[in-house]
């Protein structure tokens, strides 16, 4: 996921960018990036929130459908061109990141948020949980856990998943056991 790559991405080339202006100019430039990196990376997964507030509210006045198709262009757009800023001064690199964060986060909930309202209501939980398990493995991991309600037992199986406690527990009055699937 793009959160998760962006950090290790701006400090190779703030690091590549150092080593080309210290060759340049002949001396050492030091880790002087080091906190602006910290706070570039911070800011380009902050600028997430700001994305999912502010695409809800563009998705309700364009449509969500419309939104999505634009949003992921744009992410799309700006994960194709931060490559073409590598190296390069950080202040040409840092708009394209912020705006990628912007976007990739709103076009991740308006998805979420469009398959509920356009998906066949029988088939929702399973495109969630597709959903689910694509981010699940976007992020390296290799399974999931939920605890489910006894009465989803036969859903989850479907998918994959397998019961894992050893006796069912009570959560918010509804008896739950816990399951996983291995992705």
């Amino acid at each position: 996921a793009m959160w998760t790559w962006v950090p290790a991405f701006l400090a190779a080339s703030a690091a590549a960018r150092a080593a080309e202006v210290a060759g340049a100019a002949g001396m050492d430039v030091g880790t002087v990036t080091t906190q602006l990196v910290d706070l570039a990376s911070f800011a380009a997964i902050a600028v997430g929130g700001v994305g999912c507030v502010w695409g809800g509210w563009m998705a309700d006045r364009i449509g969500r459908a419309r939104f999505v198709n634009l949003a992921m262009a744009a992410s799309g757009a700006c994960a194709l061109l931060v490559g073409l800023f590598f190296g390069q001064t950080f202040w040409l690199l840092l708009p394209v990141v912020l705006v990628w964060g912007l976007f990739v986060v709103a076009a991740s909930a308006q998805f979420s948020a469009m398959v509920t309202e356009v998906a066949p209501q029988q088939g929702v939980g399973t495109a969630l949980m597709s959903f689910v398990h694509c981010v699940a493995r976007e992020n390296s991991l290799n399974n999931v856990w939920c605890n489910a309600q006894v009465s989803a037992v036969p859903f989850y199986e479907r998918l994959g998943y397998r019961i894992t406690s050893a006796e069912p527990f009570d959560e918010a009055g509804i008896p739950h056991v816990r399951m996983e699937c291995e992705l």
